[in-house]
């Protein structure tokens, strides 16, 4: 019995090894393939349309960014054939598009370096052309880090960076199209903010995060990409709710130099100008970053201050000639603080403004 069956057994196991390989390699690669590029390297391009700016932190130095992304590239390994599939297209729409794109197809993998926490995914789709031609759109939502330079404020201008890369794939398997576009939606305004000419895109090699690739190169280079959009600030809201108190507080300030110097609560005035420009110091400084520089806004603060104290000043040695019998000079400068302080302080002011 046993001598009759051993060719079978022995012909059964022959064929087994024979099949198994080929069945392993075939699963590896159904595996592997969402992770190979179709080509090296694959050309994808980048269309990013901007819907809304909806903040702009500067103290986080951060913005919000509400846009619709493009990815474009050709895959031949998705081409089918019309007839069969019944439409020379096919289109995926939120879980079936992520699923199709994470699982099944090659993505770019595209992350934003300068984020700030996760992205938020409203919507996304995916089309595939029967030639291969696969279309990725993305409604999304994302807070990125902003570098701002505040040496203007108020009357500064910005560049708000969006920078992108590939998570996974180096220069040598996948790069941007140099031909990515950033735009604005129609109609797109901000209340606080202008935009100043076209948005623009910068596309090069670096390393991670944009590390150098001079002298020691951090590891293969990656395909970076910029996308800048270029901002004016409207001072209108600091100019009438800031500015323009400021210099009316100033100017109540002096005051007192109309005011005879038997008469009481010429320097209690004085001081109440101080504290209030104090107050509202604390107010601006609130909605900024702790940056090591002065601003345009912070120097006429400290002129303010400077103002007002030697307005205090002014009134201590007035206060003092009279005590001491000696107020024949008093009214020689009061005269000269009435012309003076005015007429220095506004140049200065407007100096500050507009130099």
């Amino acid at each position: 019995m046993k001598t009759t069956y051993r060719p079978l057994i022995l012909f059964t196991v022959c064929l087994l090894l024979l099949i198994l390989p080929t069945t392993t390699a075939a699963q590896e690669d159904d595996q592997e393939y969402p992770w190979v590029p179709p080509e090296f390297p694959t050309n994808v391009y980048f269309d990013m349309i901007i819907i809304d700016l909806p903040t702009i932190d500067a103290r986080a130095e951060t913005y919000t960014l509400e846009g619709d992304m493009t990815l474009e590239w050709i895959d031949e390994r998705l081409a089918f054939d019309p007839k069969e599939f019944g439409s020379n297209v096919q289109i995926y729409h939120g879980s079936q598009a992520t699923d199709k794109i994470t699982n099944e197809i090659w993505s770019p993998v595209i992350e934003f370096e300068n984020i700030r926490g996760p992205r938020k995914v409203v919507n996304r789709s995916l089309v595939i052309d029967q030639d291969g031609v696969v279309v990725y759109e993305e409604h999304f939502v994302a807070t990125l880090a902003a570098n701002l330079d505040l040496h203007d404020f108020p009357f500064d201008k910005q560049s708000l960076k969006m920078i992108f890369t590939s998570f996974l794939y180096p220069a040598e398997e996948m790069v941007f199209s140099p031909e990515s576009i950033i735009e604005f939606r129609p109609g797109f305004a901000l209340n606080e903010w202008v935009v100043a000419g076209e948005p623009q895109v910068k596309i090069s090699e670096q390393g991670v995060f944009g590390i150098s690739l001079e002298g020691q190169s951090p590891g293969a280079p990656f395909s970076h990409g910029e996308f800048i959009i270029n901002l004016e600030r409207e001072p209108g809201f600091y100019i009438w709710k800031l500015l323009i108190p400021i210099l009316i507080i100033t100017s109540i300030s002096w005051v007192g130099f109309w005011r005879k110097p038997t008469e009481g609560g010429r320097l209690a005035m004085t001081f109440s100008c101080m504290l209030t420009v104090i107050a509202y110091n604390f107010v601006i400084g609130n909605s900024l970053p702790r940056i090591p520089y002065l601003t345009r806004l912070d120097r006429v603060f400290i002129l303010t201050y400077a103002f007002i104290a030697l307005a205090i000043f002014q009134g201590t040695i007035v206060s003092y000639l009279v005590n001491n019998e000696r107020d024949r000079r008093v009214p020689a400068i009061d005269r000269f603080s009435r012309i003076a302080f005015p007429a220095v302080y506004l140049a200065i002011y407007a100096s500050l403004l507009l130099i």
